[in-house]
Order: C-alpha cells, then structure tokens, then sequence
C-alpha cells in the first residue's frame, strides 16, 4: 500500500481539515434556515421558500464523511490489491454513510493498519478471483483452454460486441475483469497495478475506436472475433505459472504449454 497516507501526521491534517469543513456546512446551513425563517415573518411561507430544493445539514454532513474516507481508500491503495467482490464490499461500506464509522484519527487509524496486516490475503484473494474468471465456463470448453490450470492461451466467450457496421467493442461489464488481471500481472512482476495509458483495457479500446481486432501489451496479445470470442495468448509465463501457484490451481500433471517441464522451472 502506499505508505505516506499511513503517516499520522498526514491523517491529522486530513482530519482536521475535513472536520473545519463539516462545521462550515453545518453553520451556513443554519444561516439559511434562519434567513429563510426571517423572510417568511415579512413575505410568508409561499414567498420564503427561495431554494428550489431543501438542504438537510444531516444528509451533507454524512456525505462529507463518506467521501472522506473514500478519499482516504483510494490514496491508501488498498483497491490495488483487493478482488473485484472485495471492492463491491468496501464501496457498499462506503456507501452507507449514516454507519461508517466516525472520521476520526484513531477509527482511521485503526482500519488503515487492519487492511495493510491482511494485505498478503488481499492480493491472494484477487489472483484466486482471476484465476477463477480465466477457467473456462461451461460454454468455453475450447481444446485450447485447460479446465485444471490456466494455460498460455485462453479463450473466452462474451467479451466483445458488434456496435456498428462490424465495428467491436469490449462488453462494458467486462472491463473489470480485464483490469482485474492486468492489475495481477503487473504487481506479480513488482511494477505496481496497471495505468492508463500502458493498460490493457486502454490497449484494446483504442484498437477498436481504429477498427482493429487485436492488440498487444507487455504481458498479453489480444484478438477479438466478430462473434464476439476473446483470444488472449500471455507473453510472460512465469508470471502465469505463480498465477497458478497462487490460486491453488497448481497440477504438475497437466501439459501447461505444452511442456510439463515449464510449469515447474519457473513455479
């Protein structure tokens, strides 16, 4: 994770400046109810009523407190190495701002230090996830793909769509499956999760706003048909190889690569 936003001193000002800003809210809130109150003495109720619509101080002060503390997940990190249902877990979390916790420097804290002591089983989680989402489905049942572990060439049904004309594009709902394995990628070779402009999902998108059907990035050459399969063949296979490790889908026995050898040179 990144460890400058585990530095007190840095939550301290956070903190302080987020509080400063509820107590702002919450006094021109007053300020405007009072005012309204006051011109509804001289106009009346109908006249008074000059925003179009209410402003609850409760509903702002909540907010304030939810997006803090989604600021603070986001520079933490965290979402770098979590599985794509762990991250639903959080946003639901931080979505529910009546019961996210107060933000306060010991509640902060205390759940930054409780993710970065599980965030070996974070990460664990995430590539089991990828894994999971590479095995082929029940309808991928290609000679190409293996049911035991993955292996150098994937195919995958579902991924693309014809929008116009013959021209693709990636299903919306699969981009975060591809980030999600780029991200397992990158970090599994040290280099951080995966950016745009370098990314995969950027990689391919640009390839069909040209009307291609393939791309290539560092770890994966991509092609794309017209019934909307993914192709995908991974360039680096001892990142592959401790993707299965990792996931508990290690099978010595199975012909990875074509090679029973490869798996266990670089396991």
């Amino acid at each position: 994770m990144n460890t400058d936003i585990m530095k007190r001193e840095t939550f301290t000002a956070i903190v302080g400046q987020v509080k400063k800003s509820q107590e702002d809210f919450s006094t021109a809130i007053d300020i405007l109810e009072t005012a309204q109150k006051e011109l509804g003495v001289v106009l009346g109720d109908y006249r008074s009523h000059i925003l179009e619509h209410g402003i609850s101080k409760e509903k702002c002060l909540y907010k304030i407190k939810g997006n803090a503390w989604g600021y603070l997940l986001h520079r933490s990190g965290v979402f770098e190495f979590c599985s794509i249902k762990q991250r639903d877990e959080i946003n639901s979390q931080m979505e529910d701002e009546k019961n996210l916790p107060d933000f306060t420097l010991d509640n902060i804290q205390a759940w930054f230090e409780s993710y970065a002591v599980n965030i070996d089983k974070l990460f664990e989680e995430s590539i089991k996830e990828v894994f999971d989402w590479l095995k082929p489905w029940k309808y991928e049942e290609y000679k190409t793909n293996n049911r035991e572990i993955i292996g150098r060439k994937v195919i995958k049904n579902w991924m693309f769509e014809n929008i116009w004309k013959d021209r693709m594009s990636l299903v919306y709902r699969n981009d975060k499956y591809i980030q999600a394995m780029d991200n397992v990628f990158h970090l599994m070779d040290g280099k951080g999760v995966a950016k745009y402009p370098g990314n995969l999902v950027t990689a391919i998108k640009e390839a069909c706003r040209e009307n291609k059907r393939s791309c290539e990035t560092e770890y994966f050459m991509v092609k794309w048909y017209k019934k909307g399969t993914m192709h995908m063949e991974f360039k680096r296979l001892d990142l592959l190889a401790k993707v299965n490790a990792k996931a508990g889908g290690l099978n010595l026995s199975a012909d990875l690569f074509g090679n029973k050898e490869a798996l266990m040179k670089t396991g």
